[in-house]
């Protein structure tokens, strides 16, 4: 799943692709996510992953 703006808000966890290619937007996820989220992600996404920031 690729977002290039926006905000989301997922209740559950998140694959092992999650924000791939990613170039910006919010995205909340209430549980895990699995794998390398974030991968070639480029630009300003700004993910929170179980109230940890994982972004740029």
């Amino acid at each position: 799943m690729s977002l290039k703006a926006g905000k989301m808000v997922i209740y559950g966890d998140a694959g092992q692709t999650f924000m791939y290619g990613a170039k910006g937007g919010e995205v909340y996820v209430m549980g895990n996510a699995a794998g390398r989220p974030l991968i070639n992600a480029v630009g300003r996404p700004r993910v929170v992953i179980n109230g940890t920031h994982s972004g740029r």
